[in-house]
């Protein structure tokens, strides 16, 4: 008789280990699922986490960054309106420019050695969070493009422009359409 308590003792053991077990299964299983939820709100941050990288390291010397925005943006947009009647490349330009809110471009080829390493250690580490869209590489150099793409894949959201070894990176603020990225891109090798 006292080898059916053990076994019974056991038992219940082994039911509230298992139930333990399958909890912490189920957890992880939410965990897994939420993490692209956090993913998505962790790429929005990351541009205004690159803007303000590029705020914080304007003010070392030689450290060159230029921004453009709201009204600078709405004037090149009316500049390119006025020349675009009849030129299916400046409507093309036209239509691209309409979803762009902000740009902005640094150069910090002139920097010392030191400030250089540790803007391109921040920025890459940013910019891991981003999806890699192109990279182009040469025996000195590379180019790489970064940005988001809805999920229709018809436009990129936020493209970032990235040259560690010449020491630049463009930040494009918006959303590109790339019916509009195509039908540049078509007119360029047509003029060639």
């Amino acid at each position: 008789m006292a080898d059916i308590k053990v076994r019974l003792i056991d038992q219940s053991t082994y039911k509230q280990t298992n139930y333990q077990t399958m909890k912490k299964f189920i957890f992880a299983i939410m965990v897994a699922l939420m993490l692209p939820l956090g993913n998505a709100d962790a790429r929005k941050r990351d541009m205004s986490d690159l803007t303000s990288l590029i705020k914080e390291y304007k003010n070392y010397d030689s450290f060159d960054c230029v921004s453009v925005g709201g009204v600078l943006l709405s004037l090149m947009r009316s500049m390119v309106k006025s020349e675009a009647a009849g030129d299916p490349d400046a409507m093309a330009a036209l239509s691209l420019l309409k979803g762009i809110n902000h740009i902005t471009v640094a150069d910090f080829d002139g920097c010392p050695r030191d400030i250089k390493d540790s803007f391109v250690s921040r920025a890459t580490v940013i910019l891991d969070s981003f999806d890699m869209l192109m990279e182009a590489k040469d025996s000195e150099s590379s180019v790489v493009i970064y940005g988001t793409m809805n999920q229709n894949a018809d436009v990129l959201n936020n493209v970032i422009v990235y040259a560690p070894q010449d020491c630049a990176l463009i930040c494009i603020e918006g959303k590109v359409s790339m019916k509009d990225l195509g039908a540049i891109i078509e007119s360029s090798k047509k003029k060639k």
